[in-house]
C-alpha cells in the first residue's frame, strides 16, 4: 500500500536579488527584486547542483523573502 502526505521542510537557500533605486517620479523607496532562489540538490552522480525554485514559489513567500532581504541589509 502507497500513501502520500503533505508535509513541510525548513532548507537553507541561497537568495540573489537586486535593490532597485528610489523612483523620485513616483515617490516610491528603494525596493528588491528577487532574481533566483536557489536549494543544492545532490544528482544521482552524487555531484550537488543547485536548482533555481522561483517558480516554485508563491507570491507570499517571495515577499516574506524580500522582507527577509530589507530586514538583513538594513534598507
Amino acid at each position: 500500500m502507497t500513501a502520500t502526505l503533505a508535509s513541510y521542510l525548513t532548507s537553507e537557500v541561497e537568495i540573489k536579488y537586486a535593490i532597485l533605486p528610489a523612483d523620485t517620479l513616483y515617490n516610491l523607496p528603494e525596493q528588491v527584486e528577487i532574481l533566483g532562489v536557489y536549494i543544492t540538490t545532490i544528482s544521482k552522480t552524487g555531484s550537488p547542483r543547485k536548482v533555481d525554485i522561483i517558480g516554485s514559489l508563491g507570491e507570499s513567500a517571495l515577499m516574506a523573502l524580500e522582507d527577509e532581504v530589507i530586514e538583513a541589509k538594513n534598507i
